[in-house]
């Protein structure tokens, strides 16, 4: 039986969540996960927007997005622990940014996603995106024999 999601705190990334952010990068994407300073780089880029769904002190999920120009910005990554897929957290953690982008003048939101990450991309069209890009090798690392991706974006409502 999967959880549910209730209980659970949305707050901000903080410096000292790193080493629990690794592990449910590992958990979350295997060998396709990203490494420890790419985790950092990522949370420490200019205008960041990162949330964290916490559950007493257990990092449950995180999504980051980047600013890509004054008008659109790129979810780099979302990640939720395996025991919570279906839970309605990557919803929780994906509304929030979504209305902080907006909240924030962006209108579009791009990603890039495996393209036989069927998971991944019925959530995204779920949550309005589209594909726009086919992306040969666009990943260093072949995951279930390809390094394909998807471009997906969406357009925010005014």
């Amino acid at each position: 039986m999967k959880k549910r999601c209730s209980g659970v705190e949305i707050r901000r990334f903080l410096p000292g969540d790193i080493d629990q952010i690794c592990d449910l990068e590992k958990r979350a994407f295997g060998i396709g996960a990203y490494s420890r300073s790419m985790i950092k780089k990522m949370f420490a880029a200019f205008g960041v927007i990162d949330f964290l769904a916490v559950e007493g002190n257990h990092i449950l999920g995180y999504v980051c997005a980047l600013p890509l120009d004054e008008s659109a910005a790129d979810i780099e990554s979302i990640a939720i622990d395996p025991s919570m897929h279906r839970s309605g957290l990557g919803t929780l953690l994906y509304n929030r940014v979504e209305s902080e982008l907006l909240g924030k003048g962006y209108r579009v939101i791009v990603l890039e996603v495996r393209e036989n990450n069927m998971q991944a991309i019925n959530f995204y069209k779920k949550h309005g995106f589209k594909a726009t890009e086919f992306l040969q090798n666009y990943y260093k690392v072949s995951i279930d024999g390809t390094r394909n991706a998807y471009r997906m974006k969406k357009f925010l409502d005014l």
